[in-house]
This record gives C-alpha cells, structure tokens and sequence, in this order.
C-alpha cells in the first residue's frame, strides 16, 4: 500500500479518537453578536417509533436522506454505503467495498452531503466524490471528483460549497476559523470570520481543537452553518463566511481551564459538557444532535450513543425546536420535507428510530 495512503488512515483514526474522546466545554463571553437563548418555543419530550431494517447498520457515521433513499456510511464494516427505500425502510443492498481496487476506497470520511434529488458528496482519503443512486438499476455512480491537494490533506473535517471545500485543521494553526479549498485553481487560503470569544485566553496551538465543529451548507450555497461540540454554540454565515447570526444555547456547562494551556496532558474532562455532534439540514431550517451531558454522566451511562435530544433553527438563526428523547442515539438523518426524522443507535444493527414531525 502506498506510503502516503498508510499515513493519510493513522491521521483520518487520530482524528476521530480526538474529536469524541476529547469533547469539552466552556463559559462564553458575551457580546452584541450573540444570542443567548434560555429555551426554545417549542420543547418537546418525543418517543422513539422502532423500526426494524436489514442487519447491517454496524458503525454508522453518518446518515442521509436523498429522494426516496436513506444512505448510510460505515466506518468499520467492509462495505461503506448501505441504501434503504423510503418510507418503507426496505433494504436495497450495499457498495462501494473497502480496498484498494479502481473500484474500492480506502477510506470514507463520516461526512456526507447531499448535492441533487439523488446525489451527494463524500470526501475519500484524496479526492472529494459525487455520485448518484440509479434506482432502476440499483446503482451507485461517479457523476464527478476533485484532487484534493497535498496540501489540504490534513483537513480532515470539510464541506463541499460550490467548487471550494471549507473546513479547519483540528491539530494545526490558521488566523481564520476555516482553511478554504478552491477545487479549480487548487489555491488554498485562510477563510471566514473571527473565532467565537471565550472569556479565557487559549493558546493557539489548541485553538482549532477548543473550536471544533461540523459543519453544513444551504441548498443555494449562498449560507453556512456551524455547530460546536465544545460550545452549545450555533453559527449562521454568508458565502464569504461572515457571521450574520450566532446563538448560545444556555446550558451552565463548566469553563475548560485546561485550554490556557500548552500542555493538556492529564487533563479532567469529566466535568465537561459534550454539545453538538451530527448536523443536518433542509431549505428551511438546521438540525442539530445534542448530548448535553458530561463526560462523567456518560460514563456512568456506559452507551456509545452519547446524544438526547435535536435542537431546530430555521436559517436566520431564530431557535424553533427542542426534541428531547429518552434514548440515546449517535446519528439521524431527516426528510427533505421536514416531516419526520430517522436515529441510529449503536446498540441495534437491525433498528432504526422514526420521529414524525406532525405535531
């Protein structure tokens, strides 16, 4: 195996151990540009409807609907993709195997996004992919691709917006919340606004660490949002990456000190607050997975399956809903209406939860 493919999967598993493993939490400073939201219109305590599928959904790490299909990626199975129909949730097959055949990839990053009716996009360990579901045929086909540069490479976690991809370096150092990617002229530079201000000072090397999130584009790709997992912290920006909403879910969640620091060894994070993990969204408004716990709350728990509720925005940044839900889930995906939203729990390889969004 190619030696840049062996370094480029120890970084993609470094990655991933960082960004679950090292969930936390802080206290806000607040500013003018911020909105403090104490609690949603709508908060709703929703039952998880089981539904029983095929038994393939072992490691999911993210899940999408496009059409009439629910796709989901594995990030340990040896198959990546497996498809659903909708509503039905029958089990259409699975594709693209693990290797390193013309027709295989190494990896596939838990990221996906949809690009068309029945398309979307995943990033690979060196190129960024769409493809297409040809239902008549039960197909899955390259419809484009784009090199990622070397020099991008390390960018592990970014969305595709027009022809650039957005995204920041986790370990590394930028002046900019996000490192853009011009999949044309391959020009890479710094992008976006300012970082969120916290009421700490924060060493830069951990800078990108402390502020990371996930992140999702609009339909017109003219919006973007970002959700932080260390933060209850929503951000709304425009193509340029300005800021034109931000709000602050008030949860009292304890001030990571640690992150002063140079050095983070040994550091306690049990007293810390995980947030934001999985985002998803429609024409009309933004998704976004919650814990809300601590890192010693669910270690009691002792679940993989760290999230308890969905909070909603629409895309001005106004808060509409807050679904809270007695069973935990790591994933979900929701309906191109809005009308319901499909959970994946690690605990079940042949369930998956519905919530029907009529209410």
């Amino acid at each position: 195996m190619n030696i840049n493919i062996v370094k480029m999967k120890h970084v993609f598993f470094i990655f991933f151990l960082l960004l679950f493993a090292t969930s936390c939490s802080t206290k806000m400073e607040k500013n003018s540009h911020r909105v403090m939201i104490q609690k949603f219109p709508m908060e709703k305590l929703v039952t998880l409807d089981s539904v029983n599928v095929e038994p393939v959904l072992f490691c999911i790490g993210d899940m999408l609907i496009i059409g009439d299909f629910l796709v989901t990626v594995d990030i340990k199975n040896d198959v990546f993709f497996q498809i659903f129909s909708l509503p039905e949730l029958n089990y259409v097959g699975d594709f693209i195997h693990k290797g390193v055949g013309p027709a295989e990839e190494v990896a596939v990053f838990p990221f996906l996004q949809r690009t068309g009716l029945n398309a979307f996009t995943y990033r690979s360990i060196d190129k960024q992919k769409i493809v297409s579901f040809d239902a008549l045929v039960k197909k899955l086909s390259l419809t484009g691709e784009y090199q990622i540069p070397d020099e991008y490479m390390n960018i592990l976690n970014s969305f595709l917006m027009g022809n650039k991809l957005l995204g920041y370096n986790m370990l590394g150092e930028s002046a900019k919340e996000y490192i853009s990617c011009d999949l044309s002229t391959k020009e890479i530079t710094d992008f976006g606004s300012d970082y969120p201000k916290v009421d700490f000072s924060i060493d830069t090397k951990n800078r990108n660490m402390l502020f990371s999130k996930i992140m999702a584009s609009n339909a017109n790709n003219d919006r973007f949002v970002a959700l932080f997992d260390k933060f209850p912290l929503m951000r709304i920006y425009d193509a340029n990456g300005n800021v034109i909403s931000e709000n602050e879910y008030v949860n009292n969640q304890s001030i990571p000190s640690a992150y002063s620091k140079a050095d983070m060894q040994g550091v306690d994070l049990s007293s810390l607050t995980v947030n934001y993990l999985k985002l998803k969204v429609t024409n009309k408004f933004i998704y976004g997975l919650y814990s809300g716990k601590t890192q010693g709350e669910l270690g009691v728990l002792n679940t993989a399956d760290l999230c308890y509720e969905i909070h909603i925005w629409d895309w001005e940044g106004n808060p509409v809903k807050r679904l809270i839900f007695k069973t935990p889930v790591s994933n979900f995906a929701v309906s191109l209406d809005d009308s319901y939203i499909l959970l994946y729990s690690f605990e079940k390889e042949d369930v998956l939860y519905k919530i029907d969004m009529a209410f």
